[in-house]
């Protein structure tokens, strides 16, 4: 967890950069070990993360790499049900 913790200071942040762009604002979690702790989630309006998970092995198929990806987005929207963005994918 880097700069989550200071709640505080992101809300304030989030909302002075909305009120002066009235731009939709998004924020990205470090790895999925961090999005389920972020507890502005709710000030932003979409859901960004570094997906670096491992889905599946080396030989995998297309279709079962596929297939794995979908247990990880479910496991995203217990974290938020904001829209999500993929900020790195790898």
């Amino acid at each position: 967890m880097g700069t989550e913790g200071r709640a505080k200071e992101w809300r304030e942040t989030i909302a002075a950069v909305r009120l002066a762009t009235g731009a939709p604002l998004t924020y990205a979690s470090n790895w999925a070990a961090g999005a389920p702790r972020v507890p502005f989630w709710d000030a932003v309006d979409l859901f960004g993360v570094s997906a670096y998970f491992t889905v599946t092995g080396p030989e995998a198929t297309v279709d079962e790499a596929r297939k794995s990806w979908a247990s990880v987005r479910v496991r995203m929207y217990t974290w938020s049900s904001k829209r999500r963005v993929s900020r790195e994918c790898g």
